[in-house]
This record gives C-alpha cells, structure tokens and sequence, in this order.
C-alpha cells in the first residue's frame, strides 16, 4: 500500500556478525523498503565483549556516510529521530549530524 510508511531503524538490523560491515544490509534495505521510509531512528553502537552497545552519534560502528548519504540523496528533508537521547549529550549529537550532513550535501 501507498499508505504504509517506515520509521527505519537500521541498527535493529545490525548483528554482531554484521556490526563492523554492514554497507550490505543497507542496500538490501533501501532497495526493498527505500521510497516508503518516512523517519530514521538515529543511534550508533560499538561491539563490546562481542554484544552491541549503544554510544553517542559518530562515536560508534553505523556508516552514517552511507545512510545519510541515500537519505539526502533519495529522501531529502526526511525526519531525524535520535533513539535513546540524553539532554546532557543531546548537543554532540546535533553536532554530529549537522556536520555530517553538510559534508554529505557538497
């Protein structure tokens, strides 16, 4: 249906056998489900003891090259939802993206 829209989450799809590739998962993704997305959980992880964890925008493993990449490319003006957010870190995260975005958008 038309009226079906996504908010993805792409790091839901991260396994750890993924975590540190994951450019794969992304295509398949955008290809199956790309002109429906509506909204992009933004979140980042890093492997610890082999299990995913949670860490500030940037700091982790997600290719926000990639994702953001094809969002600015494929679905401009899409909403951003920071998963997880912390008002005492909220700045870094804002920071994050907006340099990422302007970098990606040259």
């Amino acid at each position: 249906s038309d009226n079906l829209q996504i908010i993805f989450d792409p790091v839901n799809l991260i396994t750890p056998a993924i975590a540190e590739n994951h450019d794969d998962m992304l295509d398949r993704a955008f290809d199956a489900f790309g002109e429906h997305i509506m909204a992009l959980h933004c979140k980042d992880i890093v492997l610890e003891n082999g299990q995913i964890k949670e860490v500030l925008l940037g700091q982790g493993l997600v290719n926000y090259d990639k994702l953001l990449g094809w969002l600015i490319e494929h679905r401009p003006g899409l909403s951003l939802l920071r998963e997880g957010a912390n008002p005492a870190t909220a700045q870094v995260d804002i920071d994050f993206l907006k340099s990422k975005i302007a970098s990606l958008s040259k």
